[in-house]
C-alpha cells in the first residue's frame, strides 16, 4: 500500500484478513519505506504485510495525527 501523506502527520496502517463470520483482527503493516513525493510538500509511505493464508475479506484501517488529509491511497493485492 502506498500513501501519500502531510510531512507532519503520523500514520499508522493495520490490517485485518477473515474468512466466513470469523470476528476482524487488525495485524500492523510493516513501513517498507518512506520518502519525498512529486509534489512538493507531501511524503510518499510504503506499508507492506505478508499474510500466512488467503482471505476472504480484507479490511485496512488508517490512523492519522493532526489535521491534514491523507491525500493519496494506493494499493495492490500479489500473490
Amino acid at each position: 500500500m502506498w500513501l501519500e501523506r502531510h510531512p507532519d502527520q503520523a500514520v499508522t496502517v493495520e490490517i485485518s484478513m477473515t474468512n466466513g463470520t470469523e470476528q476482524k483482527q487488525y495485524t500492523a503493516m510493516t513501513l517498507d519505506s518512506s520518502g519525498p513525493s512529486d509534489m512538493a510538500g507531501r511524503v510518499e509511505d510504503f506499508y507492506k504485510y505478508l499474510a500466512d493464508l488467503p482471505a476472504e475479506k480484507i479490511a485496512i484501517k488508517l490512523s492519522w495525527t493532526g489535521d491534514k488529509p491523507i491525500y493519496r491511497i494506493t494499493w495492490a493485492l500479489t500473490q
